[in-house]
């Protein structure tokens, strides 16, 4: 008896039933199921709006036709009535034929519009995902924050004025609190900017960008995918005047051209005297007077073009095809820093330069990753 009470004892007792509940970890869907998934959401909510007037002739015609409408039921109740209807009379049949009926009209055209423009957001950001490489397209929805296809968020050089600098000659502008106007560094009077609203202005910022240094550092650099977005900055840049301002293009590039030394020319398959006929030789010619890549970053000083007129930047100084894309300032004492509304440098950078501003004293001007300005344009040129 003693013998099995001890065998009893020695027996390991049954673990109890664990009433911890552990999760079922759902595996998380990629960004290419989570895109169908909201196309195919958009889809049904475009089949069950179905069509909607687009055009503002559609409206009219729509419109007109309610205003007949309008006219004849008036004349039937007034003849049937006999007597002439109020103006509060009329006003409230109006309401209810013709003003109601249009306003529902647009706001589901209104809401349509936006449900196809989500969609070929959507529908681009596939094709963007096709083009970039896992790393980039990741750094790129990071810059965008969103996979929608947005651009709500980024940088818009819309009715903005840039300037590009190494940022060894940014620190010097620190030190001065200004952009140089005046002075024996000045090739050329006064300050150059970019007008934001150029049709290139991203592209031609980007070259300066990508010169002063931003290039070798950023996260995400359009440069990288020239064939996927129509060419190199260079080249986007040179088309827009080929194909835009051709006869102004040639003689411009053909007058430049005269400043390439005989033996530069021959490398360049090209000879003194050449018009530029081609496309080709237009790009030989741009490229040519690109300067080389700085050791650095850039930085990109962004001014709100509401103070034109105060921080005196203009268009007088400008000559040949910069006049459509050019603005310089004269202002005496130079362009202050603290004046600027937006900072633009590489995502690496950007608390640096913020700490550079604080030490200067300069507040209220946003530091923004320069890459902005990659992501918009890879946006515009994906078609």
């Amino acid at each position: 008896m003693i013998g099995e009470k001890e065998q009893q004892l020695s027996k390991p007792e049954k673990a109890e039933p664990s009433t911890e509940h552990t999760p079922i970890e759902l595996p998380q869907k990629s960004s290419e199921q989570r895109r169908a998934e909201c196309l195919a959401e958009l889809d049904t909510e475009l089949e069950r709006l179905g069509e909607v007037l687009q055009s503002p002739e559609e409206f009219q015609q729509i419109s007109d036709e309610k205003e007949a409408g309008f006219r004849d039921k008036v004349a039937e109740l007034e003849k049937g009535l006999g007597i002439v209807l109020s103006d509060e009379s009329r006003g409230m049949i109006h309401k209810r034929m013709v003003a109601e009926p249009i306003a529902s009209f647009r706001q589901k055209a209104e809401q349509v519009g936006r449900l196809q423009e989500e969609k070929e957001n959507l529908k681009k950001m596939e094709r963007i995902q096709g083009i970039l490489s896992p790393e980039d397209y990741k750094t790129f929805v990071e810059i965008i924050g969103n996979e929608a296809g947005s651009v709500e968020r980024i940088f818009d050089p819309a009715n903005t004025f840039l300037h590009t600098a190494n940022n060894a000659v940014f620190d010097k502008m620190l030190e001065s609190g200004v952009i140089l106007t005046e002075g024996e560094s000045q090739k050329t009077p006064g300050a150059s900017f970019t007008d934001g609203n150029f049709p290139e202005a991203i592209s031609f910022q980007l070259i300066y960008d990508n010169i002063a240094g931003g290039g070798k550092e950023k996260a995400l650099n359009s440069e990288s995918y020239p064939e996927q977005l129509g060419g190199t900055l260079a080249e986007s840049f040179v088309q827009y005047f080929w194909e835009n301002h051709p006869e102004k293009a040639k003689q411009y590039l053909f007058e430049l051209a005269k400043k390439i030394p005989a033996e530069e020319l021959a490398i360049l398959g090209l000879s003194e005297g050449q018009e530029v006929s081609s496309f080709e030789d237009a790009l030989k010619i741009g490229t040519f007077f690109t300067p080389r890549p700085k050791e650095g970053f850039g930085v990109t000083i962004v001014y709100d073009s509401k103070k034109k007129d105060e921080l005196g930047i203009g268009d007088s100084k400008t000559t040949g095809l910069q006049k459509f894309f050019e603005k310089r300032s004269l202002l005496k004492g130079g362009v202050p820093i603290s004046e600027a509304s937006t900072i633009l440098v590489s995502r690496s950078r950007i608390g640096e330069i913020r700490s550079k501003l604080k030490e200067h004293g300069i507040a209220g001007v946003e530091v923004r990753a320069s890459e902005e300005m990659d992501a918009r344009r890879i946006i515009e040129k994906v078609s």
